[in-house]
């Protein structure tokens, strides 16, 4: 995440980059307790997990548009454009997790900023976050 944020003279914060790194570590970091309380105005990555299931484990390409959904929802207010691949296949780093793979693209004033994340969850929880190289 950018160390220094600036702001305009209306205290928004301009920085793209910034804006995802925020965005998508509140996504990560909310409680899907917040989610339910709210009605899903909260969106939070462990309720989609929560409302992902079937049979006690993950639909997978539940997840996966659900995910989708959510980033697009969560970073469309920010750019003129956006594009979000969302993919999850089974980790082969840790035994019974998945890894999702998050590559998003938004465009703004003709500028592309992008990131690429790799979230691991086990057991419906989220265990490890890194960056796609």
């Amino acid at each position: 995440m950018t160390a220094l944020l600036s702001l305009n003279q209306n205290s928004v914060i301009e920085d793209r980059n910034a804006i995802i790194d925020i965005v998508l570590t509140r996504y990560y970091l909310a409680y899907h307790s917040q989610s339910s309380i709210f009605l899903n105005k909260v969106k939070s990555l462990s309720y989609s997990i929560m409302t992902s299931g079937r049979d006690g484990g993950v639909d997978k390409a539940i997840l996966e548009t659900k995910i989708k959904e959510d980033v697009e929802s969560l970073l469309r207010p920010y750019f003129d454009t956006i594009q979000t691949v969302v993919t999850m296949i089974d980790s082969k780093t840790q035994l019974g997790a998945v890894d999702i793979y998050l590559m998003f693209t938004g465009v703004y004033n003709n500028a592309s900023y992008d990131t690429d994340k790799i979230w691991t969850i086990k057991d419906s929880k989220l265990v490890k976050l890194s960056e796609l190289q």
